[in-house]
């Protein structure tokens, strides 16, 4: 019995595909920018670090991590972008606040990807 190799290749896909598929270019960078983003080590540990804690601020979180107050403004700002974390300003505070529903789409979606990849 031959056996067949089941893994497609993109350009397979898009030369037997409709010529009105269109690959959005702009939504493949953003999920570039979602996924290095994650990957970063201090993201990671913020991360880790609102999933116990829910809501900082930014000098809350660099006494956490012992990390410079600039340097935590600069993570928490990537995870922000990508919608990982929200703001509230309460006073002269900015609180940051975890989105675990936002977390788990992400990575729902990456593993639907990663089981598309040989």
């Amino acid at each position: 019995m031959k056996h067949e190799n089941f893994y497609t290749s993109p350009a397979e896909v898009l030369d037997r595909a409709p010529s009105k598929l269109k690959l959005d270019y702009r939504k493949c960078r953003r999920a570039q920018k979602i996924c290095d983003t994650l990957l970063e080590t201090q993201c990671q540990k913020i991360i880790d670090l609102y999933r116990e804690c829910d809501t900082l601020t930014v000098a809350q979180t660099a006494t956490e991590l012992c990390i410079d107050e600039d340097t935590a403004q600069q993570h928490l700002a990537d995870l922000r972008r990508i919608d990982v974390l929200t703001t509230e300003c309460r006073d002269r505070e900015v609180y940051y606040h975890f989105s675990e529903a936002r977390l788990a789409a992400i990575i729902d979606f990456s593993l639907d990807l990663s089981e598309i990849m040989p």
